[in-house]
Formats: C-alpha cells, sequence, structure tokens
C-alpha cells in the first residue's frame, strides 16, 4: 500500500518511486500487488474505499509512507484523532495597540520521532500567550489561526493581540527574548522558520476575558509532543496539536495521537475526555 497526497505531491515522489521498483524488481515475493491510495492530509481516505478481497487471511501488507525521515515497523500502530471545540464571545477593545505575531516557513509532515525536535507552531504561540497571562502583562486576543488539518505538523500559525500602550516595552522584550530562544532552538535544523511580530491596525473586535481565560488555558493543556516510551527506550506513543480555527463563534482545536500500544492509545485517549 502506498499513499499519496496530490496537494503535497513533492513528499510522495520517493515511497511511489519505492513502490515502482518493487513492482518491476520483485523476487522471490510470490504474487505481489501495488496499490496506490488518496491520502489527503493524512485522513487515510483512499484505503478506506478498498475491496477486502484484496486482504485475505493470508495476505502480507507493507504500508509505504511519505516522511522526512527514515523509519519502519514490524507492528501495526493505532491513530486517534480529536476535535476540542469551545464557544467564544467578542467584546470591543479596551486596550489601544494591536499587534500580530506569527510563526511561519515550517516544513509541516506527518508526526513521527522527531516530534519532541519540531517547533509545533501552535504550540509555541499558545505557550506564549500562556506566559503573558502569567505574568501580568494584560492582552486581548483578536484571533489565532494556523494548521490545516489534526494527522500534519502545522506549518504556521498567527494571532492578533491588543495591548495597553504603556505595556510595549515589556511586550517587545518579552518578544525579543522568545524569537531568540526559538532561533537558538530550531533555526538550524528549520532554516526557513520565522517568528515575527509586527504592529497592525486595531481589531474591531476582541474576546471577552472569559473566552479568552477559556481558549488559552484548553490550548495550553493539550498535549504536544513523545506521550511515552517502554523500558527500553523505544518510542511507544505521540501526540500532536494540527491545528485551531475559528467559524461562527466556535473556536476548533484538532489534534491527534499514534501509539504502537492499544492501551496507551486508550489512556490518551481518556485523558483528551477529561481535559
Amino acid at each position: 500500500l502506498c499513499s499519496y497526497d496530490a496537494k503535497q505531491f513533492e513528499d510522495c515522489i520517493i515511497p511511489m518511486a519505492c513502490a515502482l521498483y518493487l513492482a518491476k524488481n520483485n523476487e522471490n515475493t510470490g504474487k505481489l500487488r501495488i496499490i496506490f491510495t488518496n491520502d489527503s492530509g493524512h485522513s487515510y481516505d483512499g484505503i478506506k474505499a478498498l475491496s477486502k478481497n484484496y486482504f485475505t487471511d493470508n495476505t502480507s501488507v507493507f504500508c509505504l509512507n511519505y516522511s522526512d525521515r527514515n523509519m519502519w515497523s514490524t507492528n501495526t500502530g493505532g491513530r486517534s484523532t480529536y476535535r476540542f471545540t469551545t464557544k467564544v464571545s467578542y467584546t470591543e477593545p479596551s486596550n489601544d495597540k494591536a499587534y500580530r505575531i506569527k510563526i511561519g516557513g515550517l516544513p509541516g509532515g506527518i508526526p513521527s520521532s522527531r516530534i519532541s525536535s519540531y517547533p509545533n507552531a501552535i504550540k509555541e504561540l499558545g505557550n506564549l500567550l500562556a506566559y503573558f497571562k502569567t505574568n501580568a502583562l494584560i492582552y486581548e486576543l483578536s484571533k489565532v489561526s494556523g494548521g490545516s488539518n489534526a494527522n500534519t505538523y502545522p506549518k504556521s500559525v498567527s494571532a492578533t493581540i491588543v495591548i495597553d500602550e504603556d505595556d510595549t516595552d515589556k511586550f517587545e522584550a518579552r518578544m525579543e527574548t522568545a524569537i531568540e530562544n526559538f532561533n537558538d532552538d530550531y533555526l538550524e535544523d528549520y532554516p526557513e522558520a520565522t517568528y515575527t511580530y509586527e504592529e497592525v491596525d486595531l481589531p474591531k473586535r476582541v474576546m471577552t476575558e472569559e473566552s479568552l481565560n477559556d481558549t488559552i488555558s484548553l490550548l495550553y493543556t493539550l498535549i504536544d509532543g513523545v506521550y511515552y516510551k517502554d523500558e527500553d527506550d523505544n518510542l511507544i506513543s505521540i501526540s500532536s496539536i494540527g491545528s485551531m480555527k475559528e467559524k461562527d463563534g466556535v473556536y476548533t482545536i484538532s489534534a491527534t495521537a499514534n501509539s504502537l500500544s492499544e492501551s496507551v492509545l486508550s489512556e490518551i485517549d481518556n485523558q483528551y475526555q477529561i481535559i
């Protein structure tokens, strides 16, 4: 089985070339069938439509996928996807200076063993906004948007916040520190990554304080990174925040968990249900 994403076709060339090579050069494998399936947003849509006739009790199945890191597994993993929603109320801004914060230029891709070293833009921004809350920098939040789906790393995220003009120096000092730390941690491995902020026009509406607190608390609490390793330090389970979007007054955060252990995946399911 070889999956491909028409929207990110360049990422799929290597596994497709591998599949074609196997089809032409297989030896001593017995009958071999190559199946290409659409995998838009790593959703496995194409697999759902496959006939069961291809998969008898004696069928051995090998899956080829695209990733920027070579990995293999002889175990079948499982995945859960999650959608968290929170209703948001708006009001007029009471502060007088607006900034847009943006993290971008990241490659995206499928969550893998590199997850703890990948700068998840949504989580990075969530941590920044939580820092502002816990360090008495009063702000209002107009909008947050990033990522495309639950199943892949977000490539970018942006947020517009409004602060009191008297807090400008404090805000900019923290932003410069955050950008410096981000660049030190990630720029060598992700040279196209950018972390910026700029002053923008004052938005017409911002979240109410209650909606702001609910949204930031949810974003900060969600799990992102390595969830579990076994006693031999083998990676068993990971969880990743994939997107955050607003529509009709409702914010939706999409996430995914992958695991080689059914019990650990159920544990993540239960934790997320509690959250």
